[in-house]
């Protein structure tokens, strides 16, 4: 019983936390330099990573954690394009497709589909 509360506020510290980071990673991305987006970004799908690895718990779901990994992973596809790293930027396009793709409801299928998606998220966002 101790070990299952424990369990939980950890796994309500960690939600915390991500939930912190990618707020910073958005405001970041909005209103900051390229460098310092990337910076942001890099430091949110680090913690997203994590998330995927721990798998679903009572506070995130699969599937959330994989829309945020596409979101990032296209988010930092935008900034490494316009910071003229073209290699990252299409590391980023492929991983944020591969998650999109393994969403059919998306309707994701390619960079034009996606960057349009991310573009609607980004404009609610606001």
């Amino acid at each position: 019983m101790l070990a299952e509360r424990y369990a939980s506020a950890y796994a309500a510290f960690e939600i915390t936390d991500l939930g912190e980071s990618s707020e910073r990673a958005q405001k970041a991305y909005e209103h900051e330099s390229v460098p310092v987006a990337i910076y942001a970004m890099t430091e949110l799908l680090d913690k997203q990573k994590t998330a995927e690895q721990v798998g679903e718990t009572a506070f995130e779901s699969r599937h959330m954690i994989s829309i945020d990994l596409m979101l990032t992973h296209a988010r930092l596809a935008k900034l490494y394009s316009e910071a003229g790293q073209t290699n990252l930027s299409a590391q980023h396009f492929a991983e944020a497709l591969r998650y999109a793709r393994a969403d059919s409801n998306l309707a994701v299928t390619n960079q034009n589909t996606l960057m349009d998606f991310v573009a609607k998220i980004d404009r609610v966002a606001k």
